[in-house]
C-alpha cells in the first residue's frame, strides 16, 4: 500500500475521490484512489494497493473522512 500526499486538507476547500478497483490479486493491477483539490483543481493525494474491494471500501472511507 502506498499513500502519497501532495496537500494536507484545508477546511475552505472542497475535495472529491475517484476510485478504481482491482481484484486484489498479488500479481494483478493495483485498485486506485485519486483525491482531487476541486477549488485548485490540483491532486492532493493518491493511494495505490494489491487490495481486496471490501477492503479498499474501507480505506476510501478513511481518506474521505481525512479530506
Amino acid at each position: 500500500m502506498t499513500v502519497t500526499m501532495f496537500a494536507q486538507p484545508d477546511v475552505a476547500h472542497q475535495y472529491v475521490m475517484g476510485v478504481d478497483t482491482a481484484e486484489g490479486l498479488a500479481h494483478g493491477d493495483y485498485s486506485v484512489i485519486q483525491v482531487l483539490d476541486v477549488t485548485t483543481g490540483e491532486q492532493a493525494a493518491i493511494y495505490h494497493a494489491h487490495i481486496a474491494p471490501d477492503l479498499l471500501a474501507e480505506e476510501v472511507f478513511m481518506l474521505g473522512l481525512y479530506y
